[in-house]
């Protein structure tokens, strides 16, 4: 099987975002079950697009990988209405990614939905004082940083380490601020929390969700989200921000990771899915 990703991410072996990230990942292992990458391309069996949608039919199949619609801003998604009518295939990044888009948007010839993956990243934990972790490459209000930071305050246990770009820091005792991460920074904090917090509205199937669980750390997360989906009976889900003092409290670590969202396996079901959308 001949796979291109380069008609829209072709600098993703390099790039330094969550979506590169994944796409790296993702396509090692695919060479490892025998997929051959490609460019450009009309040199393809599937072309595998993830976001800067092209609209060429130049590949046997053209799937895309589609998260959330926009919400807030109905003219934006009228490209990924054009990018969901024009291809072979849709795979949704969650459950909820897909609901949303089958009523903002419209429904896809063919789908299936597939979580994101990473590498397990196991470590043997952390000392009696818990660690707690919140990450994303840049926070914005949709991510709450403040109502965490004031969650966290109340709930008077641990530490708290800040990772991603901060345009305001709120200052309290036992928040700590990492900056701008690398992948590999970022990995270190993984292996040094035991819980991730992650209150981001409407996300759809967040990579640092799934690098944090796949390091062994729990979640405590926001019920409006594809989040839940990725989430073990160790995890809290929270539905209202008040919620999140007495959820800090009560976490127990328990450094396991849970293997549907190990990348391996991830791998194998695109490509079972790009071998079922070519016989099909």
């Amino acid at each position: 099987m001949r796979v291109c990703t380069g008609t829209e991410y072709g600098d993703w072996e390099t790039t330094n975002t969550g979506k590169g990230h994944f796409l790296n990942r993702l396509m090692f292992e695919l060479r490892e079950l025998g997929v051959i990458v490609v460019s450009p391309a009309n040199k393809a069996d599937i072309d595998l697009q993830l976001g800067k949608y092209v609209w060429e039919p130049m590949a046997t199949k053209s799937i895309i990988r589609m998260g959330c619609p926009h919400f807030n801003d109905p003219a934006s998604n009228k490209r990924k209405i054009s990018a969901i009518s024009f291809a072979d295939a849709v795979i949704y990044q969650s459950k909820y990614a897909k609901k949303w888009c089958n009523k903002l948007l419209v429904p896809a010839k063919k789908s299936t939905v597939i979580h994101n993956g990473a590498v397990p990243n196991l470590t043997s934990g952390n000392g009696p004082e818990p660690v707690f972790l919140a990450s994303t490459r840049i926070w914005n209000a949709k991510k709450r940083l403040k109502d965490i930071v004031k969650g966290f305050q109340k709930a008077g246990v641990g530490t708290l380490y800040i990772a991603g770009k901060v345009d305001k820091k709120i200052k309290a005792p036992n928040v700590i601020y990492t900056g701008t991460l690398t992948q590999d920074g970022l990995s270190s904090y993984y292996n040094r929390a035991d819980v991730l917090i992650h209150m981001c509205e409407r996300d759809c199937c967040p990579n640092s969700v799934v690098e944090a669980m796949m390091s062994g750390c729990r979640v405590i997360t926001n019920a409006d989200a594809g989040t839940p989906e990725l989430l073990t009976e160790h995890d809290i889900v929270i539905d209202k921000m008040k919620e999140l003092p007495n959820a800090i409290r009560s976490m127990k670590p328990n450094r396991m990771y849970p293997e549907w969202l190990d990348i391996k396996n991830v791998a194998k079901r695109y490509y079972e899915f790009f071998q079922e959308a070519l016989d099909g």
